[in-house]
């Protein structure tokens, strides 16, 4: 697992699922673009409530910025 900061634009409206032991979690795509000017998909999972409820609140297309959140 890679664990990094990126920015970019949800690709689509996140989910919400539960995991095998009942506890929920969020699932992305965001668009973000590279180095090279190309643009990559990045699979995003959330666990935080804080960046659960962050994820869930945004629409498609709208930009992704990570930020410190505090819980």
């Amino acid at each position: 697992m890679i664990d990094a900061l990126i920015q970019g634009k949800l690709h689509a409206k996140a989910q919400q699922r539960t995991g095998k032991a009942g506890r929920p979690f969020v699932t992305a795509k965001v668009t973000t673009m590279a180095k090279d000017g190309n643009a990559q998909f990045v699979n995003v999972i959330a666990f935080a409530p804080g960046a659960c409820n962050a994820l869930l609140a945004l629409g498609a297309w709208e930009m992704v910025i990570p930020t410190k959140i505090n819980e």
